[in-house]
This record gives structure tokens, C-alpha cells and sequence, in this order.
């Protein structure tokens, strides 16, 4: 998925692991906040109980 637009997002609840670009994959857990740059390439992972809230600009 490419982004359309800067993202940030708050992890709720449950886990994920999170890919940008060519970095490393960070984990993200319930209080995370991670902003995505327009353009950025995600990959993810998430279990069964992630949720997020998410702001787009």
C-alpha cells in the first residue's frame, strides 16, 4: 500500500508489527503513536484484537 497522504495513528488495542519503506518492522502496542509520511510504503501484521484510531492530513 503506498500512502495517499500523511497518517497518524494510536494503537487502541491488541498488537501489530508495522513496516515502512526498506526500514526495520517496528511493534506497536495499545498508546503507540506513529506518523506515516505521504508516499510510504506499509506492511503489516496485526492480530485479531488491533484496533486504531487514525488522523489524516
Amino acid at each position: 500500500m503506498v500512502l495517499q497522504g500523511r497518517e497518524t495513528l494510536l494503537v487502541l488495542s491488541g498488537s501489530a508489527r508495522l513496516q515502512v519503506n526498506d526500514e526495520l518492522p517496528r511493534d506497536l502496542r495499545p498508546g503507540t503513536i506513529v506518523t506515516l509520511p505521504r508516499g510510504a510504503r506499509t506492511r503489516w501484521v496485526v492480530d485479531d484484537a488491533f484496533s486504531e484510531l487514525w488522523i489524516y492530513s
